[in-house]
């Protein structure tokens, strides 16, 4: 039986295409190197379809190393699996690999909508573990801080919510600023508003 060799695929280019076989057993396919005119080298399986059409189907290019393409050993034993396939069954493998690379891009972009859905969801849970000191400081860069609304009016504190956060730091941070914002009950703003009331006779929270 014929084999193809490194010696075969690096014959030198004619004017005409070159074609090296090495059969499979009887209607298992065959093992096939082609050599262009412009030395394009590849290697093909060659079987016949489901309708006794005989077609190439394209394994890759060579290249002695395999560090830019494939080596003899590497494209016959695809050729191998190839043959085996075709032996059990698939005729047309033509179609039977285009139905697994589709399969196989659905399947990654699905990867991809569920990667996108799992982050969007760490996300969201990662906003509703915002602290009381995170939430302050949002509320101070959106409201408490001087800026112009959509109207055109001036909104925010002069002092850029300096007086605020002054307030916020001494009576609230110390043992809210931690809590995640969900956590926080309506018995930890009490105790903050008792001690403020303790502290200063009725006094009000900013």
């Amino acid at each position: 039986m014929k084999t193809i060799t490194d010696k075969g695929m690096q014959a030198k280019p004619t004017s005409k295409q070159q074609w090296l076989s090495q059969p499979f057993s009887r209607g298992a396919g065959v093992f096939t190197g082609r050599i262009t005119p412009n030395g394009e080298r590849r290697f093909y399986f060659r079987y016949t379809d489901s309708k006794g059409e005989r077609l190439y189907l394209l394994i890759g290019p060579y290249h002695p190393k395999g560090t830019s393409g494939l080596t003899v050993a590497q494209a016959y034993a695809q050729a191998c699996e190839l043959s085996e396939r075709h032996r059990n069954g698939v005729k047309d493998l033509h179609v039977d690999i285009q139905k697994q690379k589709e399969e196989a891009q659905r399947a990654e972009q699905q990867q991809q909508v569920d990667l996108a859905e799992a982050t969007q969801k760490a996300e969201l849970a990662a906003q509703r573990r915002i602290t009381i000191r995170q939430l302050f400081d949002r509320w101070a860069k959106t409201e408490l801080a001087p800026h112009a609304r959509g109207d055109g009016k001036r909104a925010g504190r002069k002092d850029g919510g300096k007086y605020t956060e002054e307030q916020f730091t001494r009576r609230i941070f110390p043992t809210l600023g931690h809590i995640a914002a969900e956590d926080l009950r309506k018995s930890d703003v009490l105790a903050v508003i008792d001690a403020v009331k303790a502290e200063g006779g009725g006094r009000q929270l900013p």
